[in-house]
């Protein structure tokens, strides 16, 4: 498997590499280059993402200890790729959880014969820290991202600090991750116990960054709430109300007095809120939206081998009955359909009647 894994990593090391060093705890320092790299990230995501993934997939083939973590960025992954939101600050925090995810491709320095690693209880640990932590980021990532740009406004300091603490956390965890990988490597895995590993990043410094990150609409929503006397303000001033809907792409010159009403009374409801509170009970939700989806994978994956079956079934019919003939047939495979986050796992191969060989074009 290593050899198959070295081949994939070889033929997309460029797209791996570049998301390895794509840290928005640096991005967010003003460097120009580093600046246009990171809007070429945001362009590439959904398409790069699921290169990644797929790699990492096949590398906890060969290490199951990384599989939980894996897992769980492929499930987040998959959301994200079905919402397709292009908010910019969410995005950050994705990348910055791909950044973490892509350390885990310097355990190919590693094999298994040489190091105990997949056993390593300190490695199962912290994948299963990184694995929650994933978790908790995508739950607060689809509530930030299903709200409209007036709610997220109503709270938008309490959504920027929490945004902001999540790229920090993968950010410290990469720094604690590369350390372990690179004692496996030297051979010093006992001395790091007693090292301090956790690398301190501040959030603060990273809210100019995310405000810099913000919409056109979103920042002259912004301008216009910061001069007629904040958000509370302009939900109990009907004309002020109106006026920032219009900025934020929600006009109210369609909606009938109802609906008006309606809306003024969820805003002020969401100005009294918990967002903190919100989140947490938004985790169970989340849970049961991975949940949905691994059942639907695994059902997918299911019926696709059934049919896989069949068709070779097929095949061998006809090959009894036509013996030297060659017939292509379109299969779908099974497990990597299972893991191909578009559901178009699909596979031409080449059934050869004669030598009962079947070739994977």
């Amino acid at each position: 498997m290593w050899d198959s894994f070295d081949r994939y990593y070889i033929e997309n090391e460029k797209v791996i590499m570049g998301a390895a060093q794509l840290d928005m705890t640096e991005v967010g320092q003003g460097s120009s280059k580093k600046a246009l790299r990171y809007e070429a990230a945001m362009t590439s995501f959904l398409e790069n993402s699921k290169t990644i993934l797929h790699g990492l997939q096949f590398l906890s083939e060969i290490h199951p200890a990384i599989s939980v973590a894996v897992g769980a960025f492929a499930a987040v992954i998959k959301i994200e790729l079905i919402r397709r939101d292009n908010n910019m600050k969410a995005m950050s925090v994705k990348l910055q959880m791909q950044n973490l995810m892509c350390t885990l491709y310097q355990i190919r320095n590693l094999r298994t014969e040489r190091h105990d690693f997949t056993t390593s209880a300190r490695l199962a640990s912290m994948m299963s820290i990184i694995a929650e932590e994933i978790k908790a980021c995508g739950s607060d990532l689809s509530y930030y991202q299903d709200k409209k740009l007036i709610s997220r406004l109503i709270h938008a300091q309490f959504f920027e600090q929490r945004l902001a603490s999540h790229i920090t956390t993968f950010a410290e965890r990469r720094s604690e991750l590369e350390l372990l990988i690179t004692s496996y490597t030297a051979g010093r895995v006992h001395e790091t116990a007693d090292m301090v590993s956790r690398v301190e990043f501040k959030v603060d410094s990273l809210l100019g960054f995310l405000h810099r990150l913000e919409s056109a609409r979103e920042k002259e929503a912004v301008r216009f709430i910061e001069s007629n006397g904040g958000i509370e303000h302009c939900i109990y001033h009907d004309g002020l109300l109106e006026e920032l809907l219009t900025k934020t792409g929600e006009p109210m010159e369609d909606m009938t007095d109802e609906e008006k009403k309606k809306l003024k009374t969820q805003l002020a409801k969401e100005l009294t809120e918990n967002v903190e509170e919100l989140l947490k009970n938004n985790m169970a939700n989340f849970e049961g939206m991975l949940r949905i989806q691994n059942n639907n994978i695994q059902h997918m994956a299911h019926l696709m081998e059934n049919q896989t079956s069949q068709i070779m079934k097929m095949s061998n019919e006809i090959t009894m009955m036509f013996p030297g003939m060659r017939k292509h047939v379109l299969l779908t495979d099974p497990v990597d359909a299972a893991k191909d986050l578009d559901g178009n796992g699909l596979l031409l191969m080449l059934v050869t009647t004669s030598s009962s060989r079947v070739t994977h074009l």
